[in-house]
């Protein structure tokens, strides 16, 4: 069930894709679609930044990471999400979620490194994550061009 809500998750980022690209105006219009992958976007950002403020609460030999590194760091990326919804500008909050992605991507390589997460998590974190970057890349380039 994990594995079907991971990938099906991707569903609300490729939808505005395929109509922004296609330049197909139904069932909803193209500025509807790129404000629904930018409010998704921020959603599932501040949802992986909720990851790992709930790994801060593991007993883990390092009180480093559960005391301080995963809290400050959740809350940056919550933050940055949050900040990138409340500017009007679509190409800012589309670079603020591309980079929150890659780096909650890079930080969760680290931390399953260190152990915080279950065994073939980060498989599907990448692969997911190249799915969703590339989206919101895709979105980027249409409206920057």
């Amino acid at each position: 069930m994990r594995l079907f809500l991971i990938y099906a998750g991707f569903i609300p980022f490729s939808l505005p894709v395929i109509f922004l690209l296609m330049g197909i105006s139904a069932p909803l219009p193209p500025e509807m679609w790129l404000y629904i992958i930018q409010i998704y976007g921020g959603i599932i950002l501040s949802f992986l930044a909720g990851i790992q403020w709930g790994l801060s609460f593991q007993q883990h030999g390092d009180k480093k990471y559960t005391d301080f590194i995963l809290p400050i760091w959740s809350n940056i990326i919550a933050i940055a999400a949050f900040l990138s919804l409340i500017q009007h500008k679509e190409t800012t909050t589309l670079s603020i979620l591309i980079f929150g992605f890659l780096a909650q991507l890079l930080a969760d390589m680290h931390f399953a490194r260190k152990g915080f997460y279950a065994a073939g998590y980060m498989k599907h974190r990448v692969i997911i994550t190249v799915f969703v970057v590339s989206a919101l890349l895709l979105v980027l380039r249409n409206i920057v061009a």
